[in-house]
């Protein structure tokens, strides 16, 4: 299985941090991992993470057509972990708070509304929680889906590179 994803970074007070976003309970992996998924038949690589990616954080960094915009405007760092075949988009995004404890309390109130048989029937579910993870943090991979704690450690190696694509970009004066 092919499996495409994206992974939202940031630069907060000097540090490297990434988005992640926790498995619903029900799931058979429990654990933080990125936003993404299966490569359906006759999609590509970045469609179909831009689709998981879109499902998965539920509208709040936007839909398809807003995200796809956002990569083309900031642009995206790709990886490939070959072991899984796992396509890894590194997006850079303004560090938020708000956007995690909105994200929660929002998923917080559906979960506690709605029967755990009613989410299982859509897609837009399967995230229960976000949380920004310094690099310190990711050291400590238990939080993590057991499949995910190597990517974590991959991820980690790469770190360097991921914060120099974050640094500003000069642009040139006219």
């Amino acid at each position: 299985m092919v499996a495409s994803s994206f992974l939202p970074v940031a630069i907060h007070r000097g540090e490297l941090y990434f988005l992640f976003g926790k498995e619903v309970e029900r799931d058979s992996m429990p654990g933080f991992s990125d936003f993404g998924g299966r490569v359906e038949p006759n999609e590509s690589i970045l469609d179909a993470g831009i689709r998981e990616f879109a499902e998965e954080i539920t509208g709040f960094l936007g839909n398809e057509t807003q995200l796809r915009k956002q990569i083309q405007k900031t642009g995206c760092l790709k990886y490939v972990y070959e072991k899984h075949k796992y396509h890894i988009h590194i997006l850079p995004i303004a560090y938020d708070e708000s956007l995690v404890k909105y994200f929660n309390a929002s998923h917080q109130f559906i979960h506690s509304k709605v029967p755990t048989e009613e989410l299982k029937k859509y897609s837009l579910f399967e995230k229960t929680e976000l949380k920004w993870f310094s690099v310190k943090e990711l050291e400590n991979t238990d939080q993590f889906r057991e499949f995910y704690r190597e990517i974590v450690q991959f991820l980690l190696d790469r770190r360097r590179e991921i914060r120099a694509f974050l640094k500003p970009r000069k642009t040139r004066k006219a």
